[in-house]
């Protein structure tokens, strides 16, 4: 992404412009599962390696809410149309996580990130092995950084 330092009073309009129409040329977007876009990156070949991402950022929305207050009305439809507030066990949903963040690990060549509000658990909890090389702590979010 174009750092701070890109976007100085310096840059002419057209500059900024020709930098964010390379960085759309670098990005990809696939509407599917997200295990299945990760697993079929982690099982390329060395041939394939180069499409393999650098680096896979992961934000699954919400986790299951622990308070019994109601969001607020606009972010309950949001959780709602997300099915945020399904009945999934933790066990079921636990091992939907460690399978998103495996699956991610084998993918990037260099690192995953993950996002996750600033209480939450870290993605997968116990049933991963790998733990956050480096945590960043915003005031809401966190995020969780996994070096490879």
């Amino acid at each position: 992404l174009i750092a701070k330092s890109d976007l100085s009073s310096d840059n002419s309009d057209e500059e900024l412009i020709l930098r964010a129409k390379d960085l759309s040329n670098k990005l990809s977007f696939e509407e599917k599962d997200a295990v299945d876009v990760a697993q079929r990156f982690a099982q390329s070949n060395d041939d394939d390696a180069a499409d393999r991402p650098d680096i896979c950022y992961l934000d699954p929305m919400f986790p299951p809410r622990t308070k019994s207050a109601l969001v607020k009305k606009n972010m309950n439809i949001l959780h709602g149309l997300l099915e945020t507030q399904s009945h999934e066990d933790t066990e079921q949903r636990l091992k939907k996580e460690a399978e998103l963040l495996n699956a991610a690990l084998g993918a990037a060549r260099q690192k995953v990130v993950v996002k996750r509000p600033i209480q939450a658990p870290p993605l997968g909890e116990d049933l991963v092995e790998k733990k956050p090389s480096n945590v960043v702590k915003g005031s809401v979010n966190r995020w969780d950084v996994y070096v490879l």
